[in-house]
């Protein structure tokens, strides 16, 4: 999973990235510390970037809810892990996410 999003170019694809990875969050395979260890990163650094684009509004409004749909099922599947299994995978998402999420929300 990890090579095959990797391999895509940053700026194509975006809108089928982010939904594919919306579906590995639902799986059980992201209920597995092992997987959210190799797929958060990831996860953060592709929502980091595609919530900093700038596109034209109409294009920009569907492209984050895309990113909040994905971060809200991110966070959906961490609230039901125990807390030392997840410490690691929410200091992930503030470091990536916090300060972009809020001028994204600002904005």
């Amino acid at each position: 999973l990890f090579r095959s999003y990797t391999c895509i170019p940053p700026d194509k694809l975006q809108q089928q990235k982010v939904q594919s990875m919306n579906e590995i969050v639902r799986s059980n395979v992201f209920r597995k510390q092992e997987c959210r260890d190799i797929l958060l990163p990831l996860m953060t650094r592709e929502l980091k970037n595609w919530l900093e684009q700038r596109k034209e509004e109409q294009q920009q409004h569907k492209d984050k809810k895309y990113c909040v749909d994905l971060l809200n099922s991110i966070l959906e599947v961490l609230s039901y892990q125990d807390e030392i299994s997840t410490y690691q995978h929410i200091q992930e998402i503030i470091l990536q996410l916090l300060r972009t999420v809020n001028r994204t929300v600002t904005h």
